[in-house]
């Protein structure tokens, strides 16, 4: 994929993303969503890495854990949810995950970031008598762990928002737990402290509108502690800033929203793409840093793809928020001479725009465009006034021609734009068209079709219109 947006095959699903730098390689830890599946993070988990000098190859280094190897899990029929690695101070690299339901931390260990992985235990206290108290409350789930001057830190929890009608036993309404563990990496040490406020606790703190919800990462930059997490609003990576690793975070801002909400102003009605849950963090590469996140392809929220985007930290240490792209960890718009996998898309909505979707909400695939895993993955289901958007692209002049290969039973006009497309929220304008084609498709075999441009020069945004009757997939794209 040469590192573009997803930066991992289409087929893949590692949402969730740790990324991690050890010995000169970038390794990706998440969860595992399946292929087509229907619910969250079912296989076990994997690992890719990539070498820090080069974002665009990466490797899968197989599974690295087995649903099983829980001895909770016998069966594998439990799923295992966003897990975090760290390296401790025996130079053994730690595994911290959640298991289904479960309520508890557990945590597996290897001699190598990318081995195979065995059962170390569950994070709880040691009784005097030497039997162990399993951490249950509240709320031990989407583990995050920092590991400084042999100091061990723990970070969790899930602070989901619900109505005041509903029954919100089980749950945490307080806010994000941190706890220091003993340097055996499982043992907790000394009193758990609530860290972010939650929806319930946040009056008068800074926070309010971006409270904790989930995905608790963090990161030491320039001897300060970022905690990066999901907020309530679902769709957006925030984060918050200290002097200290447990005590007195400020709320900073958002780092990115899969559907870049409140990018420039965007509100919730302007978001570019279908939105849902996000899980991610920061990582420094070679003297850059990026945040990692996911996005959600097939029209539903449990098939998500590993995303990244490069960021800055300016000198007083504030983050603004990046825009989502398709070059991702390319880092640079993308040479017009190569052909494309049309699922690269970063920008995708329907004539209606589009929405989130959650477990309360979930897309009518008949009515909306997605992206779709068979073989190398396609845009599928484009109908009247769906807008496909790609950021960025390099043109030179040269191109006369956009060859699509597409599919389906359609009866209508590709239009093709450059800085923006029909909805203006795209970019903040509305695009320059630089040429069109008419389709009559009939159900059938892919075919290429070819469209005519105006010659065209410099870094622009690409989106393609499809306006008529009738549905069309559409699979890949390239420039003559």
């Amino acid at each position: 994929m040469k590192g573009m947006n997803p930066f991992l095959p289409l087929h893949e699903h590692v949402p969730d993303g740790e990324p991690r730098l050890f010995d000169g390689r970038v390794y990706l830890y998440g969860s595992h969503d399946s292929r087509h599946g229907t619910y969250f993070c079912s296989e076990d988990y994997v690992c890719w890495s990539a070498p820090a000098e080069n974002l665009c190859d990466w490797r899968y280094d197989g599974v690295i854990y087995k649903k099983e190897q829980d001895p909770y899990n016998p069966d594998g029929k439990k799923c295992m949810f966003a897990p975090d690695v760290v390296q401790g101070p025996d130079g053994r690299y730690y595994l911290y995950y959640a298991l289904d339901s479960m309520s508890q931390i557990s945590v597996a260990v290897c001699d190598t970031p990318n081995g195979k992985y065995e059962f170390y235990g569950m994070v709880g206290w040691k009784n005097q008598d030497g039997s162990r108290k399993i951490l249950t409350e509240p709320s031990p789930f989407d583990p995050g762990v920092l590991v400084e001057n042999e100091k061990v830190y723990l970070y969790f929890g899930f602070c989901m928002k619900v109505p005041d009608s509903t029954d919100a036993s089980g749950m945490n309404e307080e806010g994000s737990v941190v706890c220091e563990l003993e340097s055996d990496m499982i043992t907790v040490k000394g009193e758990l402290k609530y860290l972010i406020p939650s929806w319930k606790t946040s009056k008068g703190t800074g926070f309010e509108g971006h409270e904790f919800y989930e995905a608790s990462s963090i990161r030491k930059v320039n001897e300060k502690y970022y905690f990066i997490y999901s907020s309530i609003l679902s769709h957006e990576l925030c984060y918050a800033v200290s002097d200290y690793p447990d005590r007195d975070f400020v709320y900073g801002g958002t780092i990115v929203s899969n559907g870049d909400i409140g990018l420039h102003g965007r509100n919730e009605s302007q978001r570019t793409a279908y939105t849902g849950n996000t899980h991610g963090s920061i990582l420094c590469i070679q003297g850059q840093w990026y945040v990692f996140y996911h996005r959600h392809t097939e029209g539903n929220w449990c098939c998500r793809q590993a995303c990244a985007e490069r960021i800055q930290i300016q000198e007083d240490g504030s983050i603004s928020q990046v825009e989502i792209t398709s070059s991702g960890l390319y880092g640079r718009p993308l040479p017009a001479e190569e052909t494309y996998n049309s699922g690269i898309c970063c920008n995708l909505v329907s004539c209606k725009g589009a929405v989130h979707i959650d477990i309360n909400r979930e897309a009518d695939k008949s009515l909306i465009p997605y992206v779709y895993e068979d073989g190398d993955g396609y845009v599928s289901n484009i109908q009247d006034g769906t807008n496909i958007g790609y950021k960025y692209f390099l043109f030179t002049g040269k191109e006369k021609e956009m060859r699509l290969r597409i599919r389906g039973k359609a009866l209508g006009t590709f239009r093709v734009f450059i800085d923006g497309g029909t909805k203006e929220w795209l970019t903040g304008i509305r695009g320059t068209e630089i040429g069109t084609a008419p389709i009559r498709l009939y159900p059938g075999k892919w075919e290429d079709i070819s469209i005519k441009i105006n010659p065209t020069q410099g870094c622009h945004s690409l989106y393609m219109v499809y306006e008529g009757e009738g549905s069309l997939d559409w699979r890949e794209f390239s420039f003559r």
